[in-house]
């Protein structure tokens, strides 16, 4: 059994692993951004989210029909955005349907509405379903 010395002391040396892990995480996080963000400015816009989830979408359509259906998706979509997004009901999303989806999760990302989405905003929790959504 153990002891509340124990526990304590499993507790603080976790943190401190965490703590020497920590430092990386930033820069990994600065280089999505750079990815993201072919202008330069630190924050996302909506022209460069669509223009990467368009990048994104050609990537998913692996026999290049111009549609993404559910497993092409990944899960990337709930099914309720697939429903909401889907606006033919032909079980597929077109380069549009889907692009619909990135909107509505750019605004939720944005929640100060500035048209744009900083490193921080994106990581947040509700932009990292955008961030689902833009990254490979």
């Amino acid at each position: 059994m153990m002891t509340r010395r124990t526990i304590i002391l499993a507790l603080v040396s976790a943190g401190l692993a965490l703590g020497a892990i920590a430092p990386a995480m930033p820069a990994s996080k600065q280089a999505v951004m750079q990815t993201l963000d072919p202008s330069g400015d630190g924050v996302i816009d909506l022209a460069e989210a669509r223009a990467v989830a368009g990048a994104q979408f050609d990537r998913m359509d692996h026999n290049k029909d111009g549609l993404i259906n559910k497993r092409e998706l990944g899960g990337r979509v709930t099914p309720q955005e697939f429903a909401v997004a889907d606006r033919n009901r032909d079980g597929k999303l077109s380069k549009e349907e889907y692009l619909s989806v990135v909107e509505k999760r750019f605004k939720a990302a944005d929640p100060n509405n500035t048209g744009k989405v900083s490193q921080r905003e994106l990581f947040s929790r509700a932009g990292r379903p955008l961030a689902r959504l833009l990254l490979p």
